[in-house]
């Protein structure tokens, strides 16, 4: 390993900024949602997207009663200082309703950006896809009768400890069986 290079940046307000600069740096976990947004880049940028700013913050920019019918398909720059277009899928059948409120989405969207990012709206009507359910809380306390057969169970048990960390897992056990069920 290199000895590290001292460089130091000069900031237009605030002290000098000392940067300890390595040339071969040695090798570094990455987390793996680094790796997966990187890939989901890739796939958004094919579809106009730049940033995926817009498709993850779709609910706020829209509001629940607009974005639950209708998610952002492609974004298609004008040339130049042409028009700017942005494809939305919208479920069939709730499309003229979209159409009516274009005006109002666009405002949203401009707002939202703090600039003209939109000029036209393009509605494509076609089923959208379906947010994954949240998968629902394992119960957190056992019923009474399920109580009373884990504690029979560790009864046998002569020691404190023992009896008290066999009634744990017997609760654990039963929680997990009672929440695949």
């Amino acid at each position: 390993m290199e000895i590290p290079q001292v460089r130091v940046l000069k900031r237009p307000y605030g002290p000098e900024l000392r940067v300890h600069q390595v040339r071969n740096p040695p090798f570094y976990v990455k987390s793996l949602a680094s790796l997966a947004q990187k890939v989901g880049q890739a796939a958004h940028k094919k579809r106009g997207f730049a940033q995926t700013h817009i498709i993850d913050h779709w609910p706020d920019i829209m509001g629940p009663e607009l974005a639950k019918i209708s998610v952002p398909e492609r974004y298609r720059r004008g040339r130049g200082n042409g028009p700017s277009t942005l494809q939305i899928r919208v479920k069939s059948g709730r499309a003229l309703e979209v159409q009516h409120a274009s005006k109002q989405i666009m405002e949203r969207i401009n707002s939202y950006y703090g600039f003209a990012a939109v000029d036209r709206l393009q509605l494509i009507q076609g089923p959208i896809p379906i947010p994954a359910k949240r998968r629902s809380l394992r119960p957190t306390r056992l019923t009474p009768a399920a109580e009373k057969c884990v504690e029979s169970l560790a009864n046998g048990a002569e020691d404190a400890r023992l009896k008290r960390a066999l009634t744990e897992l017997g609760r654990q056990v039963k929680l997990r069986s009672a929440s695949t069920r």
